[in-house]
């Protein structure tokens, strides 16, 4: 999900987890930014800091891209659960989903 959202455009980690919340997604904060820095170092999205005054103190929010490598694994993934509902290129009907 996360790499679909970053499909369209950068975000932010703040909208990110508010996406994933509006999907019945719920996580901490450090686990969202542990999951993040895991893509990032598999090479799938790229992170930065930008400066941000928030109620006049100044902040680094952290964004995000979808890179190459990303965009790839999202497109594989896809590939693999719409091959899930053909089963007979997948060895017959005992492999098919309901």
């Amino acid at each position: 999900m996360l790499l679909g959202l970053l499909r369209a455009s950068e975000l932010s980690g703040r909208d990110l987890r508010a996406e994933l919340a509006k999907n019945d997604v719920r996580t901490s904060a450090p686990a969202f930014y542990q999951l993040m820095a895991r893509l990032e170092d598999q090479g799938f999205v790229e992170g930065w800091y930008v400066p941000k005054e928030v109620e006049g103190q100044r902040v680094r929010e952290r964004r995000y891209k979808l890179l190459g490598l990303g965009e790839s694994a999202l497109v594989e993934t896809a590939e693999f659960y719409r091959l899930l509902h053909k089963p007979a290129l997948l060895g017959g009907p005992a492999n098919a989903r309901a």
